[in-house]
Formats: structure tokens, C-alpha cells, sequence
């Protein structure tokens, strides 16, 4: 999901209109707000001609003189909007599902419920593109305005999410893009977690893989093939240990539930009992070993081993797949998120790292200079 924020400075001239309509065809975008659109009356505003297609929904307020004005559009293929709040200085777009709402608000002057809003909310997301988001034209003054606001709850669905500030052009502000996707930079490395060691067969497999290599070549390729081997049995156990372990799990957490909804009424047997005790025991060792892959992949030493706050290590996690991950590169002045480009640019970055920039180096070719094994 792409979500576009500009801030337009006046949406009445067909220069401004053609330029959202690239911005949101561009970067695919699902929800657009526009601020400043200093329109009066929001009925003349040309909604169809500032989004990509034919599928929308719009939503928008009347300025107040030449300030102010507010319009929002999305997709209506996959946001159904059930509700909409209007006041002068925001709008809020709700969508309605079974357990839980979305609602979306954008605005532009400070007011009650945007301040509420900015002290239970999360701003610093990974940002990319221009630093400044707001550049003066009389003197030249940058400055970073427009964000993006999102709660925890949205960080969850979506721990990779990052704000691009694109280049502005008929606006002295930049567009601000919001994307949720996660770019497609291959598979991820080989990591070992040390909870591996504590689960059954993992020694076993380690055993037997070690002893099943056939291997030919210089010691050390030897060792290299060797040890990729062993890498690859490591991750087919685990292909093969994990799910089974989740169904394990979830099966545990069943039958205990369904012990303890019998003991409500009737009074558990001997075996019932020690059923649920050997459960639960095994329930928690299940949940201890997650803990501890989430505490590796977290990068946290506690000193409290009981310190097991897996909703603390699942936000930290998060934040950092949000920081690690490559939202896009400055590339020839221009900021792109294309991930060929992006691996062409990086490995370009390398090789010149890496270039000889002596081709033909002095040689030192002496008989006065004293050899290794002349040396005692």
C-alpha cells in the first residue's frame, strides 16, 4: 500500500492537476491527501483528472478565503470508506471491518485532536530523499513539515515501513510517499540461532551430516564445501522442525484450554491432570526457545533471564528490520527505489572500493633481503 501526502499550494491550475495525476500513477499510489487546496467551493475541484484511473473515492473541505482546503481520494477497489469526519483544518477517512476500523486523517493546522493524535503516535519512520520537506522561495529556508503520523498497531502489520520525500516541483513543498511493501532483494543470509542447540535432532543432524560429506579438492575448498553442506542439511532440518514444532504448539495450547473448560464443571482425573501439567511444562519450553530467537534477533542481553516481554522484543525486531532494510538509494542525484538499480549502484559502489588504482607496482627484487626460513 502507497499512501501520497502534498501539500499543493492551490490545486485550481491544470499544471498542478497533471502533476498530482503523474505523482499518484508513479508511485501507484492507494490514498491521497492533499492540503492547501485553496478552493472555496470543493465541488470545483477536478477530482478525476488528479487521480490514474476510474476507481476512486474523494472526500474534501471548502479554504477559508485563499487557506486552507483539504481533499482526499483512494482507491475504491481496496479502500471502502464507510464514514467521513470534516472540520475546517482536518478530514477523516474511516473504513469499517469486522473487528477493527481505519481510519485515516489528514490536516494541516494544529487543532485538539491532531495534537491528541500526535502524543499517542509514531513519526520517526525510516525516511529517504530530500531531508527538508518545506523550502522558502524568498530566502531559501528548509524545513522538514510534513510527516506522516501512524500507531503502534500499524507498525505491527507492517514493520518495513518507510517515507520517501519525492522532488517538488509546481510546490514549495515536497511530496511525502508512505509504502508498506517490502522490496525483493533475494533471500536472506544463513543465521544460526543458538536455540538450535537446545531442540531435539539438532545434534544428531549435525552428526550425521558431517559424517555423510564426500569432498574432493585442496584442504581448505574441502572445508568450505564441506561446511556449505552442512549449512544446507541445517536449514532443510529446520524447513522441516519448525512447522512442526508451530503445530505442536498450537495443539498443546488446545488441549490445555480444553482441560481447563472441563475442570469449570466436572472434576479432572489423575491422568487429565498430569496431561495438563506435562502441557503446560512443554508449552513453556516452546515459548522459552522462541524468547530466545527473539532475543538474538532483538541483538539484547538481559541479566534477568526471566525478562520475557515477547510484545517488547517483537516491536524492537521490527525496528530493526525497519532500519536495516534498504528503502532505496540517492542514485545520480535522484532517488530511487528500483531494486535492479539499487543492486547495480551498490555493486558499482564496490568494485570502484576495490580497484586497483596501481596497476603496476614497484617490485622488490633484491639478494640482499633475508628469507623466512634463512631467519633463526
Amino acid at each position: 500500500m502507497n499512501f501520497l501526502s502534498l501539500n499543493i499550494r492551490g490545486i485550481g491550475e491544470d499544471y498542478k492537476i497533471a502533476w498530482v495525476r503523474r505523482l499518484t500513477k508513479k508511485h501507484r499510489t492507494m490514498f491521497l491527501g492533499v492540503q492547501e487546496t485553496q478552493l472555496s467551493d470543493e465541488n470545483h475541484i477536478d477530482v478525476s483528472g488528479c487521480w490514474y484511473n476510474g476507481e476512486f473515492g474523494f472526500a474534501a473541505t471548502a479554504s477559508a478565503g485563499r487557506s486552507s482546503g483539504l481533499l482526499s481520494i483512494w482507491d475504491s477497489k481496496l479502500f471502502q470508506v464507510d464514514e467521513f469526519i470534516k472540520e475546517r483544518y482536518f478530514l477523516i477517512t474511516i473504513e469499517r471491518k469486522e473487528k477493527d476500523s481505519i481510519p485515516i486523517l489528514i490536516g494541516q493546522k494544529p487543532s485538539g485532536l491532531i495534537d491528541s493524535l500526535i502524543k499517542n503516535a509514531y513519526m520517526n519512520l525510516e525516511w529517504g530523499g530530500h531531508r527538508f520537506t518545506y523550502y522558502c522561495q524568498s530566502d531559501f529556508k528548509m524545513s522538514k513539515l510534513d510527516r506522516f503520523l501512524v500507531c503502534n498497531k500499524f507498525l505491527t502489520l507492517f514493520p518495513s515501513v518507510s517515507v520517501t520525500a519525492a522532488q517538488w516541483e509546481t510546490s514549495d513543498h515536497c511530496p511525502i510517499i508512505l509504502q508498506t511493501a517490502i522490496s525483493d532483494f533475494g533471500k536472506p543470509p544463513f543465521r544460526f540461532f543458538n536455540s538450535w542447540m537446545k531442540r531435539d535432532g539438532f545434534e544428531q543432524i549435525i552428526k550425521d551430516s558431517w559424517e555423510r560429506f564426500n569432498g574432493y579438492g585442496n584442504p581448505d575448498a574441502y572445508l568450505a564445501a564441506k561446511l556449505r553442506y552442512l549449512k544446507n542439511e541445517i536449514k532443510k532440518w529446520r524447513a522441516k522442525d519448525h512447522p512442526k514444532e508451530t503445530e505442536e504448539l498450537m495443539k498443546l495450547k488446545h488441549r490445555v484450554y480444553e482441560l481447563d473448560i472441563a475442570a469449570e464443571t466436572t472434576r479432572l482425573s489423575e491422568v487429565e491432570l498430569e496431561e495438563r501439567r506435562i502441557g503446560v511444562q512443554r508449552i513453556a519450553e516452546l515459548e522459552k526457545l522462541a524468547v530466545l530467537d527473539l532475543k538474538q534477533k532483538a541483538r539484547i542481553r538481559w541479566t534477568i533471564d526471566g525478562d520475557e516481554n515477547t510484545r517488547f522484543f517483537h516491536g524492537y525486531v521490527n525496528n530493526k528490520k525497519s532500519k536495516n532494510h534498504i528503502h532505496g538509494l540517492l542514485i545520480n542525484g535522484s532517488w530511487s527505489t528500483n531494486v535492479a538499480e539499487i543492486k547495480d549502484e551498490v555493486l558499482s559502489f564496490y568494485q570502484r572500493k576495490f580497484q586497483e588504482k596501481w596497476p603496476c607496482r614497484p617490485k622488490l627484487i633484491s639478494s640482499d633481503f633475508r628469507k623466512i626460513d634463512s631467519v633463526t
